[in-house]
């Protein structure tokens, strides 16, 4: 049939149809016959609008014909047929005032502009007859993690990829260090890629039990996951869905909770100071509905938020939305924004992540042709549906011989003194800080061994959207000398630590403790009274003396090395009572650790 037969169609069957007026429901209801579904699962929309056609011209009961005419659009929908969906929403919002909203808002989505905006589908390095989902996009676009689903047995382990240099996605592999007989996943990478946030909580004899924990990348390897408390976690619904900040101070998440609005509803988790995170606070009317909202992302601005939700209206059984916060209380959103015609279709699509330039999406999804139930692709999206703070401070840090360091990173906004991010680097010394342009800001990096740098980074001139790049040169500290003086002195025949220099002992602690990479040599001597072997043991008293009153004071007493010269090096005549004096000290020598 052609365009304008099925259209006459539609309009026939809906001016048949009575008006109603009740309490508005957050989603009307679809019971559609199992063969109908079967076909559309399969992709034949046309045979399904055959049938549909062929119930809706014998069926003159109204419900008969709500049921079905929403089923009608999705195979408009699915073939891309957006005017006769239109037509089909259109009547829709006229006749039935019980969902009048649900059916203006499909409207618009389906009459608005295409961009050309197409999802590409991974390929089978990735992808696979199993379910695929959860993909996690590290921020510089060149390492994946994701879950493979098994499904037949529904066990769940954590998979990665990484590019290659030509841009290509190698052979995925397990990471069987983070994996387990029970269900694992990623649900976030953060803290520039230096760390995982994780499904459930690690126990030492191999189980788990619900909640998240934190692996950290040290050395090129996954740390031990470390349990996350927090206060007041409980949920209802075996479905668990996160995403957190990137700084790590804020962690969101889908619970089903008895004073939530629907199902499941998004809640933040803030970092406490002792490392906890909670209690759990629902993000609000603006995002949660009746129905069943989750698989929550936080863009690296820290503003814009994407979400699945089958309470908002929605093209299929759950769609992708995108909203902003308002203020700093997260509770306060912008309206959500379904992500349109293109990038959402009529079945099933979840789980976005984005890059930090906010240009690139991954997500789950079982339409567009999948190999096995769900599978992994990837969009460009629309400039609007990006996050809003796409000026990206990209920097690297290095020593002066241009070897990259992992080095603590602090933003400050310069005008307000107060914290944006507190990160490290990679082990190439990357680093990526999502801000705003029109700012000044302070970055302050810190490195062991290395001399704190401090620098200003005036964004004021920037244009957004365009990268800030800054190459931060590290120097190392350079070996302080003692506060006053380096010799400790003794009394006669003794090795007891005297009062008055113990002033020099503690300027000494002060310098160990803040310059780690420093070791003390201490090397004792006496003067020329007495046998040499006597005087040989006397002086390594001495020295070893020194050490013991540091490693009483808390210095390790790997950091200190002892040695006894007796009275071969004198520094004033033996033959004087005040040149002897001189003679029985102990010399303390400073000397740097290379790495």
């Amino acid at each position: 049939m052609n365009f304008f037969g099925k259209m006459l169609l539609i309009i026939s069957i809906l001016y048949c149809m009575p008006s109603a007026g009740s309490i508005k429901n957050y989603a009307p209801p679809e019971k559609v016959p199992k063969y109908i579904l079967k076909l559309l699962h399969n992709h034949k929309y046309d045979q399904a609008i055959n049938e549909l056609r062929n119930i809706l011209s014998k069926s003159r009961d109204r419900e008969d014909s709500l049921k079905m005419l929403p089923i009608l659009a999705k195979c408009f929908i699915a073939g891309k047929e957006w005017d006769s969906a239109a037509v089909i929403y259109k009547k829709l919002s006229e006749i039935d005032a019980h969902y009048k909203e649900w059916w203006e808002s499909l409207y618009n989505i389906v009459i608005g502009p295409e961009y050309g905006y197409k999802p590409v589908h991974l390929p089978k390095t990735i992808n696979s007859p199993q379910n695929e989902i959860l993909p996690v996009i590290s921020s510089d676009g060149k390492e994946l993690f994701f879950i493979v689903e098994n499904i037949k047995t529904k066990n769940q382990d954590i998979y990665y990829s990484k590019k290659d240099k030509t841009g290509r996605w190698v052979k995925r592999m397990p990471l069987t260090t983070l994996n387990t007989k029970y269900s694992d996943g990623v649900l976030g990478i953060f803290n520039n890629g230096n760390a995982l946030l994780l499904l459930g909580q690690y126990k030492d004899d191999g189980t788990k039990t619900p909640g998240f924990s934190i692996s950290k990348r040290i050395n090129g390897k996954w740390s031990k996951p470390e349990n996350i408390k927090i206060k007041g976690y409980k949920t209802k619904s075996k479905f668990v869905s996160a995403t957190i900040s990137n700084d790590g101070n804020i962690i969101i998440i889908a619970l089903d909770r008895k004073e939530g609005y629907g199902n499941l509803d998004l809640y933040y988790l803030k970092r406490n100071p002792d490392g906890s995170y909670g209690p759990p606070v629902n993000l609000g009317p603006d995002i949660n509905t009746p129905g069943n909202d989750g698989t929550p992302f936080l863009a690296s601005d820290g503003v814009t938020l994407y979400f699945s939700s089958d309470g908002h209206p929605n093209l299929g059984n759950g769609d992708m939305f995108v909203t902003r916060r308002l203020d700093d209380s997260w509770t306060k959103w912008e309206k959500p924004k379904n992500l349109g015609k293109e990038l959402n279709t009529i079945f099933w699509d979840a789980y976005y992540t984005i890059q930090s330039d906010g240009r690139n999406a991954y997500f789950s999804s079982s339409g567009y042709g999948t190999y096995g139930g769900t599978d992994i692709f990837y969009v460009s999206i629309p400039e609007s549906l990006r996050p809003r703070f796409r000026l990206v401070l990209h920097g690297k840090v290095v020593d002066e011989k241009n070897n990259p360091l992992v080095a603590n990173i602090k933003y400050f906004d310069k005008k307000t003194k107060s914290i944006l991010a507190n990160m490290s680097s990679d082990k190439n010394g990357l680093f990526d800080i999502p801000t705003q342009s029109n700012n000044v800001y302070l970055l302050s990096v810190t490195a062991d061994g290395y001399d704190p740098l401090k620098m200003d980074i005036d964004l004021r001139i920037t244009p957004a959207d365009t990268p800030y790049t800054v190459n931060i040169i590290l120097k190392k500290k350079k070996i302080p000398p003692l506060l006053k003086q380096n010799l400790i002195h003794f009394d006669f025949d003794k090795y007891d630590i005297r009062p008055q220099d113990e002033d020099i002992l503690l300027g000494l602690i002060q310098i160990l403790n803040t310059y780690p990479e420093i070791k003390a040599k201490i090397i004792g001597h006496t003067d020329s009274v007495g046998y040499r072997a006597y005087n040989k043991k006397l002086s390594i008293k001495r020295a070893e003396a020194v050490k013991n009153w540091l490693v009483a004071h808390g210095i390790s007493e790997e950091r200190i090395i002892c040695e006894g010269m007796g009275e071969k090096m004198p520094i004033a005549d033996n033959g004087t009572a005040e040149g002897m004096a001189m003679n029985r000290r102990a010399e303390i020598i400073l000397i740097r650790e290379e790495k």
